[in-house]
C-alpha cells in the first residue's frame, strides 16, 4: 500500500516531470487500473454500510474501517518529520484518510493469490474483469513470471474480453468485501465475529466476562463460523466450546496478575492449564462422557447467535424497505443491489443452520431435558 501511496503522489504531476516517459506510462495506468473511487463497503456511507446488518460482513467492515483509520494515524506519526513526506504528505494536507481508504480498495480489489509471495499486485493482469466461467488463467512459470494461458477449449476472437476467476473459494462476502460484488457460490461460509456482543448472559453464564479477557488476550474476537455445503454444514467457535463449559464440569478460571501488574486470567480444565489450548478444547473434549451435554449446550448457544443474527438481518431489510429506487443515484442502486443480494445468499446459510441446529436439538431429548431441567 505504501508503493500505491507513492505511485498516487507521483501520477498526480506534482513531483515528478511530465515529461519522463515513466511517468506518462505510470499516469496512463493509473488512470486506467485505479479510478477515483472503488465501491467496496468499506467506502459506503453509514446509511448504506446499516444494508449489511446481520451479515458476516457488518463486523468485518467496522474492523477493516478502524484499522485503516490506525494505519493512517501510525503513517502520520512516523513519517511527518521526514522532510520529503512533509511536503509530499502533510504540508498542505494534501493526503487525507480517504486517500488511504481509497488506496485500500485499490489493493483489495486488484491483489491477486501467487504460488510464490502470497497476495501480490500483477500490472496489467489486475485488469481482467472476474467470470465464474473464466476463458483464461494465469500460472507461475520455472521463471516465476506471470504468464496467461487460454483455458483449454477457450476460443478468443480479435477483440473479444479476457476474463479470469478471482477466486472460486471465495464466498458472496468476501467477494463483496473485496471486490465490490456479489457472486453467487456454492461455497457456504458465514462469519459472525464479536459473537460476545449477542451470547453475554450473566445469570446463565456467571463467568462469561473473565472468559471473555481470557481468550480475547490469545485469540483476539470471538467469532463463529458457518461452512461447507447447504446439505453438510458445520458450526465451528473455540469461544463457544470455552462459554459452556461449568465450573462443575471441571473448568476453573482463575485470576492472576500480568507482567505488568494487570489481572488476566487461567483455564484450568480438570486441573490442567489449557489456556494456550482453548483453540482445541473441541478435540480435547472428543472423548469426554458428557460429551453429548456439551454438544447440547453449545447448540443452545448457537441457536442463540444464529437467532440473533436473524433479527438482525430482518432489520435490515426494513431500514432497504424505506428507501425509494427512484431517488437513488445509480452507484446507490448498485449498493443497495449488492447488499440485498449479499442478504439473500447469506440469508439460506443462517436458515440451514437453524434448521441443524434444530434437527440435532431434537434428536438428543433425554440431553436437552438435562440441560433444562
Amino acid at each position: 500500500m505504501l508503493i500505491l501511496l507513492l505511485e498516487m503522489a507521483k501520477s498526480s504531476g506534482k513531483y515528478t516531470s511530465p515529461k519522463s516517459p515513466s511517468t506518462v506510462y505510470q499516469r496512463g495506468y493509473m488512470a486506467v487500473a485505479f479510478p477515483e473511487h472503488v465501491p467496496l463497503p468499506t467506502t459506503w456511507n453509514e446509511d448504506e454500510i446499516r444494508l449489511l446488518d446481520g451479515t458476516s460482513l457488518h463486523a468485518a467492515v467496522a474492523a477493516k474501517f478502524n484499522s485503516l483509520h490506525r494505519e493512517f494515524q501510525t503513517l502520520k506519526e512516523r513519517t511527518q518529520d521526514l522532510s520529503w513526506a512533509q511536503e509530499m504528505f502533510w504540508k498542505d494536507e494534501n493526503l487525507k484518510v480517504e486517500d488511504w481508504f481509497l488506496i485500500d480498495s485499490w489493493y483489495r480489489s486488484r491483489c491477486m493469490e501467487m504460488p510464490i509471495g502470497g497476495t501480490t499486485m500483477v500490472p496489467f493482469l489486475d485488469l481482467l474483469n472476474h467470470s465464474s466461467k473464466p476463458n483464461c488463467h494465469y500460472v507461475m512459470n520455472e521463471d516465476e513470471e506471470i504468464e496467461l494461458k487460454l483455458n483449454p477449449g477457450s476460443v478468443v476472437e480479435t477483440g473479444q474480453e479476457l476474463f479470469i476467476n478471482y477466486g472460486p473459494e471465495k464466498s458472496a462476502g468476501e467477494m463483496l468485501f473485496n471486490y465490490g460484488f456479489v457472486e453467487k457460490s456454492t461455497l457456504f461460509e458465514f462469519l459472525i465475529g464479536h459473537i460476545e456482543q449477542s451470547v453475554m448472559m450473566p445469570a446463565v453464564m456467571p463467568d462469561q466476562d473473565h472468559k471473555l479477557t481470557c481468550y480475547g488476550r490469545r485469540f483476539g474476537t470471538p467469532k463463529m463460523k458457518i461452512s461447507g455445503k447447504k446439505d453438510k454444514l458445520k458450526l465451528e467457535s473455540a469461544f463457544v466450546m470455552f462459554l459452556m463449559l461449568e465450573e462443575k464440569d471441571g473448568m476453573e478460571i482463575k485470576t492472576i496478575k500480568d507482567e505488568d501488574g494487570d489481572e488476566d486470567y487461567l483455564a484450568m480444565w480438570q486441573g490442567i492449564d489449557v489456556t494456550d489450548r482453548l483453540d482445541k478444547l473441541e478435540l480435547i473434549l472428543k472423548r469426554h462422557p458428557r460429551k453429548d451435554l456439551f454438544d447440547i449446550r453449545s447448540m443452545f448457544i448457537y441457536h442463540t447467535l444464529i437467532n440473533h443474527q436473524m433479527g438482525l438481518m430482518q432489520a435490515a431489510e426494513d431500514f432497504e424497505a424505506e428507501f425509494e429506487d427512484d431517488k437513488l443515484s445509480e452507484d446507490e442502486v448498485q449498493i443497495h443491489k449488492a447488499a440485498s443480494e449479499l442478504r439473500a445468499i447469506e440469508s439460506t446459510i443462517l436458515d440451514s443452520a437453524m434448521d441443524l441446529v434444530q434437527e440435532w436439538v431434537s434428536s438428543h431429548p433425554r440431553k436437552m431435558k438435562e440441560l433444562t431441567g
